[in-house]
This record gives C-alpha cells, sequence and structure tokens, in this order.
C-alpha cells in the first residue's frame, strides 16, 4: 500500500511538475477580474481629462477672441469687489451657440467630464467661464447628487468672486438640490459659517428663491 501511495504521490509530483511549464495566459476564458475593471477606468479618465481641457480651452481662447476691454469698463462699476471680464457681448448668436456645442460635447463625454470643465473654467475667476460652468451644471439637474453638491461648494474656494456669479449659482442651481431632496437645508450649515463672503451670500438668496417658488 505504501508503495502504491508512493508512486501516486510520484506520478501527481511530474504531472504537477509537467503543468508548471504550461505557458500561462493572462485572462482566464469565463472569470471576470475586478482589476481589469480598473485598467478600464484608468485609461478613460484621461481621456475625459483630455476632453475638459480641450473643451476649456476652445471656452478661453473664444473669449479672448471676442474680448471688448470696452465693455468691461462699463460693467466694471456694478462689482465693487472687482469685475474680472473678458467683456465678451452675451447677445452674440456665436456665443450662444458655441456654447450649446461644447455643452452637448462634454455631456457626451459624462457627468465627470463636465464637472473636470467646469473646475477649470472655474479657478481662473474670469466672468464668463465661472458663468459657463454655472450653466453647464445648471442644465443637468437629473444627475445633482450629494457629491455634486460637494464639488460646487468648493468653487467658492477657487473662482466664484462677485455677487451676479453667487445670485445665479443659487438662482439656477443650489435651490433645486433642496426642493428636489438631494441634501436637506443642514448640508448649507457649514457655508454659513464660512470664511467667504460668497459662500455665506449663496445661504440666504438660496432660501429668498425658495420662498418666492423660483427655484423649481
Amino acid at each position: 500500500d505504501e508503495s502504491r501511495i508512493a508512486h501516486k504521490i510520484g506520478d501527481e509530483c511530474a504531472i504537477s511538475g509537467r503543468a508548471s511549464k504550461l505557458p500561462s495566459f493572462p485572462y482566464d476564458h469565463g472569470f471576470h477580474r475586478p482589476e481589469e475593471d480598473n485598467q478600464v477606468k484608468e485609461k478613460a479618465a484621461p481621456a475625459k481629462l483630455k476632453i475638459s481641457k480641450q473643451i476649456a480651452g476652445e471656452i478661453r481662447a473664444f473669449c479672448e477672441a471676442h474680448a471688448d476691454p470696452e465693455r468691461v469698463r462699463k460693467y466694471a462699476r456694478y462689482f465693487v469687489e472687482g469685475y474680472d471680464a473678458y467683456g465678451v457681448d452675451h447677445k452674440l448668436p456665436e456665443w450662444d451657440a458655441s456654447r450649446k456645442e461644447w455643452l452637448r460635447r462634454v455631456k457626451r463625454a459624462g457627468l465627470e467630464a463636465l464637472l473636470d470643465t467646469c473646475d477649470l473654467l472655474v479657478r481662473p475667476g474670469k466672468y464668463e467661464e465661472v458663468f459657463t460652468a454655472i450653466l453647464f451644471v445648471a442644465d443637468w439637474p437629473e444627475e445633482y447628487s450629494p457629491d455634486v453638491f460637494a464639488r460646487i461648494g468648493r468653487w467658492f474656494e477657487e473662482g466664484i468672486g462677485n455677487w451676479a456669479q453667487v445670485d445665479t449659482l443659487a438662482g439656477q442651481i443650489l435651490g433645486k438640490f433642496l426642493t428636489r431632496g438631494i441634501v436637506d437645508i443642514a448640508a448649507f450649515q457649514p457655508w454659513v459659517a464660512s470664511t467667504l463672503k460668497y459662500q455665506r451670500r449663496a445661504v440666504p438668496v438660496t432660501l429668498i428663491g425658495l420662498v418666492k417658488g423660483s427655484c423649481d
């Protein structure tokens, strides 16, 4: 019996030895590997960021090409805190058409690409770029979530710098987070104590909009 067992073990070792010399394959047919998903995401992330940078760059180039210093001087009087703008005439047909096309392209790339684009637009603090970011997010309320709310909250640290931007953000975006039950009023509590005056301003402006029914 011991002899047979020894032979059996020897045979199994021999088989194992031969098997170890067989070529290995990177994929097991029929099995799903989580690391494959991670690799796909890692490849997709730079591609989406590339799209965001491209669109933000196109918006910036358009604003530079249509800059009007005289218009900047004309409207600067309404902003005692400063008015950092290109002076683009928002009534230009090509401005409206271009924004719609940029929005179509960035939405096709997904929510993260849209938010990345908005971050890139907000950071320099240029009036038209910040407004474009606000309008982009305002156009996609079905994607609002607590994470999107937090992302918008960081804009006050980066580029939102006047009352017009705050009031538009509150009226077109922030109120919808409350009326749709995405966040509750407690989510605004840290903003009340913020060291950033425009983030503090956003709270009463949002609530006033709710009372007036202008945030639906």
